[in-house]
């Protein structure tokens, strides 16, 4: 049978060699003809001759109608610079379709397959047999008129876009004013034909930092790869909008489009899987995805949208780069993280915060070796609760950067009011988790004007950072070395849980490593968690660092991390958080803790 021919006319000049060679490359996957012309007079008599599944051609030609007259569907291609007026006028001339350079080839390879497929149809139509000709000729018919349909929509919606500047000028996709005159349309849509769409609310993991550490051109750019995978992971009839900042959006409308929209959600999660380069340097980020399906889940377009995001944030708290459909478990939840953040605020303004101080003790011989500050809440119905499962589910940074201030301030107080004490208690280093928010070129003064304030000298005060923040794209090492070099320690909390890389940790000014408790708590078990362990504390050993071993409950534990020459532990054998009044006796009295420890 014969196949589907692609003919491409360089015409007017232009250059079209790597156009040329993008379809070259692909003419085998597709099972296609490829034919070329250079003068626009003899293509037209080739396509009078033989038409074509698709033409190729520059504007000039394709604007003078003659080539619509060959009963080829035409592709105007356009090269760098052409107008936007240069559309409107292929349109009206009959052009099926417009791409303006550069050419994206996922695009390209999109648009060939379409129509070389369709032409296909009709080949094998007409190499049936009579009595199939009909039913087949009319399937052939409702194909055309859809496809028709599909591209006069597009044309409209093209020219309606740039008529009402609806276009994000950093992005080139739709802005908001857009998708949501296309979101109304679709509910529309969707209330006439009984059918239904999808709605994928997205948003960049950790942008804001990677803004304040790297700079805005290098967010804007980032803003403009990431949309550019975006369009080339979805369909050309799907909508792309960017809401602002590092929102976006995808609607997927048409037959099916609900049941496709968690493979669409993997192929962008799998599209942003791999770093973007920006002037040089490497950045990652991830791609967390919430997905909410009109009518089932609300009965309008503002409902979606406001779903579609509750459905992300959760995503993003369980898992950045994670994807979640809207439920109404997840409404629940909504309004539950709702309350926790309006409590908090209650608690920080009736001073219900509390710390309490977590023992760190030496391997070696089960002496005192630090605190751990923890904070706790104060709860008007709960009691007093670790504050660590609330912190989790807030999504207000502002009232997370003030809880953290709190804390910071709160640490550094008490360290000082030991050291006034003199005795063991002024020889007490502590420590206090940091929460990634804070990670910020900003809150290096804050933090070493806390420490000067406080009398607090160098490795007095140790900050540990979650391992997830050493491959969450950002640069810190800047950061990080300012905190180092005013004489902070830095400690990895957790490690082993995430996915940080050697050469992340070699750059890093770390001072120790805190092993994941879920390690710990494997040891015994056989299942190589002494292995890892074992390798861990190497590794710490090869870049100068202390290694500590956290959710250690049993002295078995203790007696194989002695082994393995392990240098510090924290758990329940170190006994349970302590207040800071008393802490003193503690110190006075720790036998009471420690008996028993080693078998």
């Amino acid at each position: 049978m014969q196949k589907p021919t692609v003919f491409l006319v360089k015409d007017d000049g232009a250059d079209l060699s790597a156009l040329e060679a993008m379809l070259t490359g692909t003419q085998h996957r597709y099972d296609f003809e490829l034919l070329t012309e250079s003068s626009g007079s003899a293509a037209l008599r080739r396509l009078q001759e033989r038409p074509a599944g698709l033409a190729i051609a520059p504007p000039g030609l394709a604007e003078t109608g003659a080539m619509a007259a060959t009963h080829t569907p035409i592709l105007v291609i356009a090269p760098p610079g052409t107008p936007a007026s240069c559309a409107q006028r292929a349109y009206a001339a009959g052009a099926a379709d417009y791409l303006a350079a550069p050419f994206d080839p996922a695009i390209v390879q999109a648009k060939v397959r379409i129509f070389t497929e369709l032409q296909r149809q009709t080949l094998v139509l007409e190499a049936r047999g009579a009595s199939l000709r009909q039913k087949h000729v009319e399937a052939l018919e409702r194909s055309n008129r859809e496809l028709a349909q599909e591209v006069a929509e597009r044309k409209q919606a093209e020219l309606r876009a740039q008529a009402l500047a609806v276009r994000d000028a950093l992005t080139g996709l739709a802005n908001r004013r857009a998708l949501l005159e296309q979101l109304e349309h679709a509910v529309a849509t969707a209330d006439r034909q009984r059918g239904e769409f999808a709605l994928l609310f997205l948003d960049l993991d950790r942008f804001k930092a990677i803004n304040d550490t790297l700079g805005h051109e290098v967010g804007d750019e980032l803003l403009r790869q990431v949309a550019a995978r975006l369009l080339a992971a979805v369909r050309a009839s799907d909508t792309v909008a960017r809401l602002g900042g590092d929102e976006f959006v995808v609607l997927l409308e048409g037959h099916g489009a609900a049941s496709h929209a968690a493979r669409v959600a993997e192929k962008i999660e799998r599209a942003h899987a791999s770093s973007f380069t920006i002037n040089g340097q490497q950045v990652r980020t991830s791609t967390s995805i919430g997905i909410a399906v009109y009518p089932r889940d609300a009965r309008d377009a503002a409902g979606l949208l406001h779903n579609a995001d509750a459905a992300m944030y959760d995503a993003k708290k369980n898992r950045r780069g994670g994807i979640t459909f809207f439920s109404a478990e997840l409404n629940a939840r909504e309004a539950d993280r709702a309350r926790r953040a309006h409590d908090l605020h209650a608690a920080l303004r009736r001073k219900q915060l509390r710390l309490r101080f977590s023992p760190k003790m030496k391997v070696a011989d089960a002496s005192l070796a630090g605190m751990e500050a923890l904070l706790y809440w104060e709860h008007p119905r709960e009691g007093l609760v670790p504050a660590l499962p609330y912190l989790d589910h807030l999504a207000d940074p502002g009232l997370l950067d003030r809880i953290n201030e709190w804390t910071l301030a709160a640490v550094c107080t008490q360290a000082a009011q030991w050291r006034a004490t003199g005795g063991a208690l002024a020889a007490l280093p502590l420590s206090v988790n940091l929460s990634a928010a804070l990670v910020m070129p900003d809150m290096v003064p804050r933090i070493l004007t806390l420490a000067r304030r406080c009398q607090l000298p160098e490795g007095w005060l140790e900050l540990e950072i979650c391992e997830d923040l050493l491959v969450a794209g950002v640069d810190v090492v800047d950061v990080l070395r300012q905190l180092a070099a005013g004489g902070v320690r830095i400690a990895v909390d957790d490690f082993g849980r995430g996915n940080s890389s050697l050469v992340a940790l070699k750059h890093l000014p770390l001072s120790v490593l805190k092993i994941d408790h879920s390690f710990v708590a494997a040891l015994g078990s056989g299942d190589g968690a002494r292995d890892m362990i074992d390798a861990i504390i190497h590794l710490a050993r090869a870049m100068d660092m202390s290694v500590l071993a956290q959710g250690v409950e049993r002295a078995d534990q203790l007696a194989i991390l002695k082994t393995l020459h392990c240098d510090l532990f924290q758990g329940a054998l170190c006994g349970a958080p302590l207040d800071a009044s008393a802490v003193p006796d503690f110190l006075q009295h720790p036998t009471s803790t420690t008996e028993g420890m080693h078998p």
